[in-house]
């Protein structure tokens, strides 16, 4: 009789204690999971912050100085002498931010770079700048002021193209650009901010030209004058009298090959020739000077008639 009533007591016991144990156990299992469901939130938070890392986007750009003195090319070098830039970095809110890694740079022929590390925002005075960032955290666009480093040179912008043919538009020295997505460059700062994101790329050219002043010379008298910049085009002068025997403008006022015939209505600018010179052809030419002189190249009358 003794031992089944202990028997019983001991049973109950043993139920209490089992659950006590659940309940304590529930507990503890239910406060793991809210501070891990917290703990979620929070590094959910921080993903979408600026340190999101978004795959499948990258910044991968390339800024160098491009000179042009040809009527045909423009010409690179690691170390330009030409001229010179600054890079912001910039995110979408318009506040410069760091580099999240080191960009690589060469500095102007002159002049000593300042910035260009992963702990700063810029990176000036560079004739090249390229900066890659593999998934990056957030939208950016760069800011690039250029300046010209030779008064012989003029600023021509920013473009993908290395010909920049078409762009005939001359910058002030110290002029703002902004360059953002796939290759994109704007002057404007809302529309680069509005428009960036989390992919910059192509290889951006500073275009510089040479400045040009060809004078077209007649026996060491100065025709006409034509002001530009290389690579672009100029209206040539009418012909000289007397036309029939003008054979066109050429290197020198000895040469039978003209660079300009008598038939052409254009050029282009190139740094190679400053002054071209009027031949004329073999034609015997008869000219009665009444009292006056003639030179063989220009006729130009003088006295009375």
């Amino acid at each position: 009789m003794y031992n089944n009533i202990m028997k019983k007591f001991l049973l109950s016991l043993f139920v209490v204690f089992l659950g006590l144990s659940f309940t304590i156990g529930g507990s503890i299992l239910l406060a793991g999971c809210g501070g891990s469901s917290q703990q979620q939130t929070e590094e959910s938070g921080e993903s979408g912050s600026d340190d999101e890392n978004i795959s499948g986007n990258a910044f991968s750009f390339m800024v160098r100085v491009l000179s042009r003195t040809s009527s045909t090319a423009y010409t690179t070098t690691s170390s330009s002498s030409v001229g010179r830039f600054n890079v912001t970095w910039y995110n979408s809110s318009g506040s410069a931010t760091n580099w999240r890694t080191s960009p690589s740079y060469t500095a102007a022929s002159g002049y000593t770079a300042g910035g260009g590390s992963y702990t700063s925002n810029y990176c000036n005075n560079v004739s090249r700048f390229s900066y890659v960032l593999n998934s990056p955290s957030a939208a950016r666009y760069a800011r690039v002021v250029c300046y010209t480093s030779n008064s012989n040179y003029s600023l021509f912008g920013i473009s993908t193209s290395t010909s920049n043919s078409g762009n005939q538009t001359r910058y002030s020295n110290g002029y703002t650009f902004y360059i953002y997505g796939s290759g994109q460059v704007t002057t404007s700062v809302t529309t680069a901010r509005n428009n960036c994101s989390t992919t910059l790329s192509g290889d951006f050219y500073v275009h510089y030209r040479y400045n040009v002043t060809l004078d077209f010379d007649i026996n060491d008298y100065t025709y006409a004058t034509r002001t530009g910049y290389a690579g672009l085009s100029f209206t040539l002068p009418e012909n000289p009298p007397p036309s029939d025997d003008f054979y066109g403008w050429a290197s020198s006022p000895t040469s039978s090959s003209p660079l300009y015939s008598k038939t052409s209505t254009s050029g282009v600018f190139s740094s190679a020739y400053s002054t071209v010179y009027a031949i004329w052809s073999n034609t015997a030419v008869t000219f009665d000077a009444n009292g006056g002189y003639f030179s063989s190249s220009y006729y130009r009358m003088t006295g009375s008639g």
